[in-house]
């Protein structure tokens, strides 16, 4: 019913919002065992962050993957994703994964985890941690635990507020 709901509310008014060269853009992603979810955003006139598109994927059965790998395979997925937008240009990256923000310090870093780095090295980027239960990750919370497709690319907006209410209500995620 939740996904409904949501597939409902991402397919109607009001629609996002154009990409702008000078406006602050933040990626913020989270990703799961099974999917990953992203959503671009920019800070506009009003000093809220508007959603530009929408990113989820299903995937492939990764048991062996520590959490940091997770993340960041979700990570370089949803930059590789939304690069035409974000290629050649500085912007932030919200995740609930606190380590993500040191991943170009780590040590002794997993093959793994040096292939999904390599990836990311043309990017100019920071990682900012945000709490799982913050506006921002919970808009891609969902995303990322309930995949409904193998590939999800909505191009429309949700009001993040009206999606934390849904979530709440949701006993399957409270």
């Amino acid at each position: 019913e939740a996904f409904n709901t949501l597939k409902q509310l991402f397919s109607t008014m009001p629609v996002l919002r154009n990409f702008k060269d000078d406006a602050e853009t933040v990626l913020i992603v989270d990703t799961s065992k099974i999917a990953t979810g992203a959503v671009l955003t920019q800070k506009f006139e009003d000093n809220k962050l508007h959603p530009i598109g929408y990113y989820s994927a299903k995937l492939q059965a990764t048991p062996a993957w520590s959490a940091t790998e997770l993340e960041l395979k979700g990570l370089t997925l949803s930059i590789e994703h939304f690069r035409e937008f974000l290629y050649g240009r500085k912007f932030t990256v919200y995740s609930d994964h606190h380590s993500l923000e040191y991943f170009r310090e780590f040590k002794n870093h997993s093959s793994r985890l040096n292939k999904l780095s390599a990836k990311l090295v043309d990017y100019d980027f920071t990682v900012v941690y945000k709490k799982g239960n913050s506006v921002p990750i919970r808009t891609v919370d969902y995303m990322s635990r309930y995949p409904d497709e193998e590939k999800i690319d909505f191009i429309s907006y949700i009001e993040p507020l009206n999606l934390e209410e849904e979530q709440q209500k949701d006993n399957e995620i409270s």
